[in-house]
């Protein structure tokens, strides 16, 4: 299943994160430092799925996260439907 939200330049691509990812059955979530968001970390984590985001440099707490699979992301990023 794919989902699209297509918003303003000017609009953090996490206000339409939630929505995308809500319903979907997923092991895990990849997502890059703009995602490291408390609310939206929460959310998908009561729904016992594992987070794999890196921490923001200014986060008081540094949260762990696994290195090896966030550098596996840009394996998706390539990923194209010919």
């Amino acid at each position: 299943m794919t989902r699209w939200s297509l918003t303003p330049g000017q609009t953090h691509d996490l206000t339409e994160a939630a929505a995308l990812i809500e319903g979907l059955y997923a092991e895990v979530v990849v997502a890059d430092k703009p995602y490291d968001a408390d609310a939206f970390l929460s959310n998908i984590e009561r729904s016992g799925v594992t987070t794999v985001i890196p921490p923001r440099t200014n986060r008081r707490d540094q949260r762990c996260f696994d290195r090896h699979r966030y550098r596996d992301r840009n394996l998706v990023e390539r990923f194209s439907v010919a």
